[in-house]
């Protein structure tokens, strides 16, 4: 059913990937990695300083208002500093300060009258934070030694908020379940009203005529579904930090997970355990063993892994990404194999991974993934699953990422662009020219103006070259395909 095969040559990759779509199914291309990285650090628990979250801005160190009143409440505020914890950190696990706010109760102006009684630190610093925050806080500390009244009051509680706040807005290392719903609205996407050109791999520098680089994610994923390292937070934060192009990550952790559990391709072994026979059960089965059963849900192993994924992306870069999906994401389902998820399930598992998303890396823009080669009846079925539990679970995704011909009008098996756009609920659409051996030549770069803009009429917004770096590239996409040469996306 797939029609990928991936290829990765060290930390980047190659990938087979057939014409009309990107999968590993057991009649055609899959995707084919190099070995995974090392375990994953941090897993479910969460560090409570690093994964302070949300949670530490909430901390508006009422406790220091009140210790000013008290005299000299905020005397080096032991217990200031570690209270950043909080609210439950990214991944819903408790982060270590927050949970004990440790201080609460031993620190000398908690129990002495000193702000302690009446200044708890925080609504979820700990109930007897003792102004530990307002001390902490009030300007670093300094307000505390002062000790005088005026000093400490409003001003300390305020500069508690401040410190405390700044532990939040970090992300955590737990890699948890993500708290709550995020990303009920849509991100706008980073291009605003004009075509956006791509290159993979490639230097920004080099290449700085593109509007985004592409990278793929998740390769060092091991067998527990963990990592020692997240694989592409240096090439964000080293080279794209200061890039005016916008970073894209094509995120296959599922797919490198199962390679790591021994499943290859499904045109590597389409006769025995593959991606497409083989990861469903996985997913629903072992990975899902803490959900309520049948459901998929946060604590799903491979959640849990986007989450803390997520956390350090949004650690290490802090604007808008593009995240696209998992190729051939319906390989997983029934019509992969009969021992695949449900479609509703499949839209469960794509609302969760987008929410643990979404809820660690809030600038995210993500893309899920349509397979050109299944049927309308197929497609429609999909995003039909998709959307509906996206709903359910009140978060959204921005756009369908595919692999097309930009010279032509179709966009899979009885699909025009257009009709696909409707199909996934009016999302616009990004596409690639696939990858490794089975890359078909450039068929967008190398068009005129007036079919690029057939294709903007068709939802078409971002296209990534990821062939071979066709020689007349620079010259097309700075004159007659610029985007400013082009039909504006916005409609």
């Amino acid at each position: 059913m797939s029609k990928f095969l991936l290829n990765r040559t060290g930390p980047f990759l190659l990938a087979l990937v057939a014409a009309w779509g990107w999968g590993c199914g057991p009649s055609s291309s899959g995707m084919l990695t190099g070995s995974g990285g090392d375990g994953m650090t941090g897993g479910s628990s969460g560090a409570g300083g690093a994964s302070g979250g949300p949670g530490g801005a909430t901390e508006t160190g009422t406790g220091g208002a009140t210790a000013g009143a008290k005299g000299t409440g905020g005397t080096p505020g032991p217990g200031g500093a570690p209270g950043t914890g909080g609210t439950p950190g990214n991944g819903g696990e408790k982060g270590s300060g927050g949970a004990s706010a440790t201080g609460g109760a031993t620190q000398t102006g908690g129990a002495s009258g000193n702000g302690g009684s009446t200044g708890p630190g925080g609504a979820s610093g700990g109930s007897t934070g003792a102004g530990g925050h307002a001390g902490a806080g009030g300007a670093g500390g300094n307000a505390g030694a002062a000790g005088t009244a005026g000093h400490v009051t409003g001003t300390a509680g305020a500069g508690g908020a401040s410190v405390t706040g700044s532990g939040g807005n970090a992300p955590g290392t737990g890699g948890g379940p993500p708290a709550g719903s995020c990303g009920a609205t849509p991100n706008a996407l980073p291009f605003g009203c004009k075509f956006a050109w791509g290159i993979n791999g490639g230097s920004p520098t080099t290449f700085n005529y593109v509007q985004f680089v592409s990278n793929w994610a998740g390769y060092n994923i091991q067998a527990n579904g963990t990592f020692s390292s997240c694989d592409q937070c240096g090439w964000l934060k080293s080279t794209m930090g200061n890039a005016p192009q916008v970073p894209a990550l094509i995120a296959y952790l599922i797919g490198y997970y199962g390679h790591a559990l021994g499943y290859q391709d499904g045109n590597v072994n389409p006769n025995g355990p593959n991606l497409t026979n083989s990861m469903g059960r996985v997913l629903v089965g072992t990975d899902n063993a803490s959900c309520p059963s049948g459901t998929i849900c946060a604590s799903n192993v491979m959640v849990k892994a986007y989450a803390w994924y997520a956390a350090q992306v949004y650690a290490s870069y802090k604007k808008p990404i593009l995240w696209l999906m998992e190729g051939d994401f319906i390989q997983y389902s029934i019509e992969g194999s009969s021992t695949g998820l449900s479609y509703d399930q499949l839209g469960q598992l794509a609302a969760q991974i987008t929410n643990a998303i979404k809820c660690n890396d809030p600038t995210a823009i993500i893309a899920w993934n349509y397979s050109t080669w299944i049927s309308t009846s197929q497609r429609d079925s999909y995003f039909n699953a998709l959307n509906t539990n996206m709903a359910k679970l009140g978060t959204s995704y921005e756009m369908v990422f595919t692999t097309g011909t930009g010279s032509s009008t179709s966009a899979g098996t009885g699909s025009t662009w257009a009709q696909l756009y409707t199909a996934a609920g009016n999302k616009p659409i990004y596409s690639d020219e696939s990858f490794g051996l089975s890359a078909a030549g450039d068929s967008w770069a190398n068009q005129s103006a007036a079919t690029i803009d057939a294709r903007i009429a068709g939802h078409v917004v971002a296209a990534n070259i990821t062939t071979a770096t066709p020689s007349y590239l620079q010259s097309n996409l700075t004159s007659t395909l610029a985007p400013s040469a082009l039909n504006t996306t916005c409609f």
